[in-house]
């Protein structure tokens, strides 16, 4: 189980991100949601690691005008 105690604040968010794939995702799935009170920057840029981490694709059509 992954203890706060193991999570060192300087971190980069791809280490986040590989930890929470690697401890969260392995034990419990894919979370409908997440709550955090964290900077939004920070949560986008964790969530972009998290995707890369899973090995998602970004699909985005393009839309005629």
């Amino acid at each position: 189980m992954l203890s706060l105690a193991y999570i060192r604040m300087t971190y980069s968010v791809d280490k986040l991100a590989k930890l929470y794939v690697n401890e969260v995702i392995r034990l419990h799935g894919v979370l409908v949601s997440i709550v955090s009170y964290r900077d939004p920057r920070f949560i986008s840029q964790l969530w972009l690691s998290i995707q890369r981490a899973l090995g998602t694709r970004a699909f985005q059509p393009q839309i005629d005008g």
